[in-house]
């Protein structure tokens, strides 16, 4: 019976089950398809489907309580309180597709152009904390995905389609007639919510105050569509309307001249004919 016992020395509780049940160490599976169906049975709820891309049936959902964790550490280092406030927001769309080992992340949320407190890493850590993945892993990844888009989006940091009071009170009664009292371009919906596949056109001033999750919470009751369809249809409409800024800027639709930095404003020449 010796002869047939790993001679590796353990100690107390796991050398007595370790001779009693020796058990070898598989070795891992060389066949693609053999781990692809390996992988897709961890994804699997109790009844033997995965719902990607679908919501379960909320018999199989359980609820995990969130484990307890240090407040959020923010970059405070030579900020105000009122830097943050003074700067204003600037929101801007962020994508993050992701897959690990069990989850096939696919999130979608909005970030603040100016905000100086949270950084691309502080999120990324809470995100993979909520997510209940390796944040060694996966963090890296998050963070290289935000700064890629946001660098994408820098130049709506300084560009300021709707003047203020302050600013308009500067202009002279030419610069009033020049400006343009919208600018009215059209958004093309094309997503996939569920079973569901919108395709629609709208109509929409970029110089309006309304915001896509305003616009979206009627829109989604006009068209008796789930209420898990309202941050879908929101983002993709954030995404349409920071691509049509950046073809007007482009195209000199809106001129580079009238620029918001710090609160200064820059005026254009009375000649050249201002969009907002």
């Amino acid at each position: 019976m010796n002869a047939n016992v790993n001679q590796t020395p353990l100690v107390g509780q796991a050398a007595r089950f370790s001779a009693r049940n020796p058990t070898p160490t598989p070795a891992p599976s060389s066949d693609p398809a053999k781990t692809q169906e390996e992988d897709l049975a961890k994804r699997k709820y109790a009844d033997g489907r995965s719902y990607l891309g679908q919501d379960p049936p909320a018999k199989w959902i359980q609820v995990e309580r969130r484990t307890k964790r240090a407040p959020l550490l923010m970059n405070t280092l030579g900020l105000s309180e009122n830097d943050q406030a003074v700067d204003g927001v600037c929101l801007v769309p962020i994508r993050i597709e992701l897959d690990t080992e069990e989850l096939r992340i696919r999130d979608v949320f909005t970030w603040n152009l100016r905000e100086r407190y949270i950084t691309p890493e502080i999120f990324s850590l809470e995100f993979c904390a909520d997510a209940g993945i390796q944040s060694g892993i996966y963090v890296p990844k998050i963070v290289e995905q935000i700064k890629s888009q946001l660098s994408q989006y820098s130049f709506l940091s300084a560009t300021k389609l709707v003047p203020d009071e302050a600013e308009l009170s500067r202009f002279s009664e030419d610069q009033l007639a020049g400006i343009e009292p919208d600018l009215r371009v059209v958004i093309q919906l094309d997503v996939q919510i569920e079973a569901l596949h919108l395709i629609d056109r709208i109509e929409w001033d970029l110089a309006s105050p309304l915001t896509p999750e305003l616009f979206t919470a009627q829109y989604i009751c006009d068209l008796n569509l789930p209420r898990s369809a309202s941050p879908i249809i929101a983002h993709a409409i954030h995404e349409e309307i920071c691509r049509h800024k950046r073809d007007c800027l482009a195209l000199g639709l809106i001129s580079q001249e009238m620029l918001s930095s710090k609160g200064v404003c820059k005026l254009a020449s009375k000649s050249k004919r201002i969009l907002y």
